[in-house]
């Protein structure tokens, strides 16, 4: 089974293995999408960056608001209904896939992706990377950007498969398995807490009574990333908020966020949102 699926959505990230991508881009809808029914030959990969949508299909209505993902197979027909007065900013992508029919037999669609709370973090950061890699429109920024979206689709496809893969855990090791996955849990629930303070790993593993080296593996096994990337990722979050809001300065943004030092976390801003904090905010205030 593992084969054919490897063969399925590619094992490797060959040319011939990537989606092909039509149009991407951040953009308002136009009302014209609300009023009539219309479908794409492409797949269509929506996220909602600012507003709400109800996604009207033959099937039934799903309604998505900021931070939810929609994806839909080619010729879908549909309509994307939404408040005219507020608006719909979405990040939008139309893309063809040799691999989408069978991609699309075994994700669960339609309605917004029910990704796991870290596939979700995963994916606002791919997003996030995708607009920067498109940004220039270079042939080689083209390709990553293609390799991005390849990766999104299967961490995509990797959330529908775990949730519908059969347990094969009996007694203990079942029983281990729920614990490892309820320690990362508590795990999450402190760093959301606690994320503008000065966390350091031995202050969580104390916390929830573990060992640290316990807890870095384990948040890492349930994950796929480490528990302070998971931290920075959280503190961007409330960092870019706040930006947006337009409330604080820079350094107060950044001691809010979690920062003591408001020049590293330029830096490490610039590296994930790819401009400066105070270029952010300039943008998300002309919006």
């Amino acid at each position: 089974m593992e084969q054919k699926i490897k063969q399925a959505l590619g094992e490797s990230a060959s040319s011939r293995s990537l989606p092909e991508i039509r149009t991407i881009g951040t953009m308002m809808f136009d009302p014209l999408w609300a009023e009539t029914r219309h479908g794409s030959a492409a797949c269509e990969l929506m996220h909602i960056i600012r507003g709400t949508v109800n996604l009207e299909l033959s099937r039934g209505v799903f309604r998505a608001g900021p931070g939810d993902t929609l994806l839909l197979p080619p010729r879908t027909p549909h309509r994307d209904v939404f408040d005219l007065s507020h608006g719909l900013e979405v990040f939008f992508c139309a893309f063809d896939w040799a691999a989408a029919p069978f991609f699309f037999r075994r994700v669960g669609w339609p309605g917004p992706l029910a990704l796991s709370a870290s596939a979700r973090m995963e994916a606002r950061f791919i997003f996030d990377h995708l607009r920067m890699d498109l940004a220039e429109g270079a042939p080689l920024d083209q390709q990553v950007g293609r390799a991005r979206l390849h990766l999104l689709l299967l961490l995509v496809y990797r959330d529908a498969w775990r949730r519908a893969r059969p347990s094969h855990d009996g007694g203990d090791a079942g029983s281990g398995m729920r614990k490892r996955r309820k320690l990362m849990e508590q795990a999450k629930a402190y760093l959301d807490e606690h994320c503008a303070e000065c966390v350091q790993l031995e202050d969580v593993a104390a916390a929830l009574r573990v060992s640290p080296y316990y807890l870095s593996h384990v948040f890492s096994e349930q994950s796929e990333f480490t528990l302070f990337s998971y931290l920075t990722q959280l503190r961007m979050e409330k960092a870019r908020r706040l930006l947006r809001e337009g409330l604080l300065n820079v350094s107060e943004v950044a001691r809010a966020a979690g920062w003591r030092d408001a020049n590293y976390f330029a830096k490490v801003f610039r590296k994930y949102a790819g401009c400066s904090p105070r270029q952010y905010a300039v943008r998300a205030a002309g919006r």
